[in-house]
Formats: structure tokens, C-alpha cells, sequence
């Protein structure tokens, strides 16, 4: 088309992200740079920064005043590259506020495909199993009348975890 000369550096917004890649600018530099408004006053710079990038969820104006792109957002890291603990607790029911407590506790950690036991413990809950949670657990009350109470594993838990 006659009369029309291509930018090589393609659109405004384009062109305003690759100087904002460098570093942060003034809508000043912006209006000079990329607009071709040496001069431009700072008010009518700053319209014309917001007019440009104010909806462009790449760039941000920092408090400072200057524009800068956002960093772009990684991700979460895949689960085989993540550390993380299972704890597994068997209790007396389901109702902590109804006396019911804690009768066995572990921790596992896993780490990629290596799972290590680091903590495990019968645990006296100080009254009895109902008949319905040894069946579904198979923790008898013989089992848990000679084990230490919470309080007593609590500290060894914590540096479990």
C-alpha cells in the first residue's frame, strides 16, 4: 500500500515489551521509545502508557511509576520432585470434641519414589477403643494400654515432621 511503511518491530505493544524486557521505564521513555513522542509531557505519556499497556496482563505499572513485565508464572513442580510427609493417625472416632483421641500415629516421607518410615507409635488415648473402631483398625486396647500417651510422643513427632 502506498504511503504505508511496515515497522519492523511489529506492533506498539511489541515493540513496548521488548524495552520493557530490558528493564522497567517511564512512561516517558515508553512515549519516546516506542511511540515516537520525544518531548511528550509527562501527563500525556502516562495516558498514552495506560492507553497502550493498561490491559496487557504481561505488564504491570510498579509503584514507582515505571512499567515492567510480569514475571511469567512457573508452575507447580511435578509431585515425583517434591519432599512432602504423610502422616497417618488412627483414632478411637471421629468426634475429637467428644472425647475421642488418637490410638496410632505415623509419619512417611516421600521424596520422589523413596518413601521412608521416620516415625511410628501406638498410642494410649486414655479411654477405651469402642468394639466397631478394632475391627475397622485393628488396634485392640490390649495394644494401646501399655503405649505412651500423646503428650509423651508429641516432641519425637514434631522433629518427624
Amino acid at each position: 500500500v502506498i504511503g504505508i511503511t511496515p515497522h519492523p518491530g511489529g506492533t506498539l505493544v511489541e515493540r513496548a515489551l521488548v524495552l520493557l524486557r530490558e528493564a522497567p521505564r517511564s512512561a516517558t521513555e515508553l512515549a519516546t521509545s516506542v511511540l515516537g513522542l520525544p518531548g511528550a509531557p509527562p501527563a500525556v505519556a502516562e495516558r498514552l502508557a495506560v492507553a497502550l499497556l493498561g490491559a496487557d496482563p504481561r505488564v504491570r505499572q510498579q509503584a514507582d511509576g515505571r512499567w515492567a513485565v510480569v514475571a511469567a508464572a512457573s508452575g507447580s513442580p511435578l509431585l515425583e520432585e517434591c519432599a512432602f510427609a504423610v502422616v497417618d493417625v488412627e483414632t478411637t472416632g471421629m468426634r475429637p470434641a467428644e472425647d475421642d483421641r488418637i490410638t496410632e500415629i505415623a509419619v512417611v516421607v516421600v521424596q520422589g519414589n523413596r518413601r521412608e518410615l521416620v516415625f511410628e507409635s501406638l498410642v494410649n488415648p486414655g479411654r477405651p477403643i469402642p468394639h466397631r473402631i478394632a475391627e475397622l483398625t485393628g488396634i485392640s486396647q490390649a495394644m494401646v494400654d501399655g503405649a505412651p500417651a500423646f503428650g509423651e510422643i508429641a516432641d519425637q513427632l514434631l522433629q518427624a515432621l
